[in-house]
C-alpha cells in the first residue's frame, strides 16, 4: 500500500511539474535594426548641406514569458542589446 501511495504522489508531482513548466517560456530574440535621426535638418542654417542616412545594426537579447492559462493573460520581460545611431554628413 505504501508503494502505491508513492507512485500516486510521484505521478501527481510529474503532472504538476509539466503543467508548471508550460507556463514559463525562455528564449532568445534577435533581429535587424535600421536606425536614423529625424529633425536635425530644421536646425541647420542656410547654405549648409546636411545628409542623414540610416545606420544598420542589430538587436539581441534574452526573454522570459509567463502565461496564466486560466485567464489567457501573459507577461513578457527581457534584457536586450540594441545598436542604434545614424551617419551624418555636413558640407
Amino acid at each position: 500500500m505504501k508503494s502505491l501511495r508513492k507512485i500516486f504522489f510521484a505521478c501527481v508531482f510529474m503532472i504538476l511539474a509539466v503543467t508548471a513548466s508550460a507556463q514559463l517560456d525562455w528564449g532568445v530574440k534577435a533581429g535587424f535594426n535600421a536606425s536614423t535621426l529625424n529633425g536635425l535638418s530644421n536646425m541647420i542654417g542656410n547654405g549648409v548641406d546636411y545628409k542623414n542616412n540610416y545606420k544598420p545594426g542589430f538587436h539581441l537579447g534574452l526573454m522570459a514569458q509567463y502565461t496564466l492559462p486560466v485567464i489567457s493573460l501573459g507577461f513578457e520581460t527581457g534584457l536586450y542589446y540594441s545598436k542604434i545611431g545614424s551617419t551624418e554628413k555636413y558640407s
